[in-house]
């Protein structure tokens, strides 16, 4: 409601971006994300000493620190880290990108990544998405016009990783462990069940995109998808200087000292009611569709407490559960009709 509010006053103002966005809207949006990068780093800080332990138990150094209970080992994890950044740093350069531009893009990215991550794990949202295309900005911090068509055309081609939506594993990553949480004694097993998933998964829906993307239409058939929007985007690229202007940073700049001051007063006073996290992602596209039903949710959960406390609260939670595999029930049905009596002519039916 105040990013609204501040909308209004912007554009009676006459204030708006000009440079990778436009209109007041981009303003508070690059506002809201400097808030996202305070946020970011502050869980850095105060995880530090557990960031030390992780990397010195991976280099054997630090013996004493139990790491039994996760879902792999730390020296596990940080192999995998590493890999897997040289993995993707070596394809991104293969598509045409520069050493440089390839380490600033990774950056950015695995940055959101980890951000969205806390916020999900801290918040129990089902899912975000990243506040701001990480290809997107990192042609709005270098602008396009330093950029080569080589860099350029790879970074249009990363929306797989730099914008995907739901298809974020981090978050499902975390539900999975939280689930796991309650038969900790096979959290280890998990791990090699979620790779399992994660393989057949992949298999099928890259084999069927392939299958749908070769009926003679292309991409063209993929609906609301768009998949000819991201080459539009790199033509607009090319052919317009796009880099951000003094208006966004100086907006980036003031929502990040807003963030941390709302830090300081989340940590100085214990009943501060204003959470940093709410301003971090209050004007990100999935809140905005999402934020009437977080409010009901949290109508219900208020209403409940105060009718029968905590237990009335947890003999409702098996209702809650119902609802979501009714719906999940719901959309495999109507998969199926479409399948058998729509082929070819299907229904959107799951979206936001």
């Amino acid at each position: 409601m105040l990013a609204i509010l501040e909308i209004s006053v912007f554009n009676e103002l006459g204030l708006s971006a000009s440079g990778v966005g436009g209109g007041a809207s981009f303003l508070v949006k690059t506002q809201h994300f400097g808030g996202f990068w305070v946020f970011v780093f502050w869980g850095f800080w105060i995880a530090r000493h557990h960031l030390k332990s992780v990397f010195m138990k991976a280099l054997g150094r630090a013996p004493d620190v139990d790491d039994s209970s996760e879902l792999f080992s730390y020296r596990f994890a940080v192999m995998g880290l590493i890999l897997g950044l040289f993995y993707l740093g070596f394809w991104l350069h293969a598509m045409g990108m520069s050493v440089g531009i390839t380490i600033l893009f990774l950056t950015i990215t695995l940055l959101l990544y980890i951000g969205v991550a806390r916020i999900v794990a801290e918040t129990g949202l089902v899912f975000l998405d990243l506040p701001v295309d990480s290809n997107v900005m990192t042609v709005g911090l270098t602008g396009s016009s330093n950029l080569s068509p080589t860099d350029l055309t790879a970074l249009a081609l990363t929306h797989t990783i730099s914008h995907n939506h739901r298809g974020i594993g981090i978050s499902s990553l975390l539900h999975s462990l939280k689930v796991a949480d309650t038969f900790a004694s096979a959290k280890k097993g998990c791990f090699i069940v979620i790779c399992l998933v994660l393989t057949v998964t992949f298999i099928v829906t890259n084999g069927y995109t392939i299958y749908a993307g070769s009926m003679g239409t292309g991409a063209h058939n993929f609906g609301p998808i768009n998949a000819t929007g991201y080459y539009n985007q790199l033509v607009t690229w090319l052919n317009n200087p796009f880099t951000m202007s003094y208006e966004e940073i100086y907006f980036l700049v003031f929502g990040g000292l807003f963030t941390f001051g709302l830090i300081f007063l989340h940590y100085q006073f214990p009943g501060w009611p204003l959470h940093p996290i709410g301003y971090t992602v209050a004007f990100t596209d999935i809140i905005q569709i999402e934020i009437v039903s977080i409010f009901m949710v949290w109508l219900i959960k208020w209403i409940l407490l105060k009718m029968g406390g905590f237990e009335l609260y947890r003999k409702t939670q098996p209702v809650v559960i119902g609802v979501l595999l009714g719906y999940a029930a719901g959309v495999a049905l109507s998969f199926i009709v479409d399948i058998t009596w729509f082929p070819g002519r299907g229904h959107n039916i799951h979206n936001w």
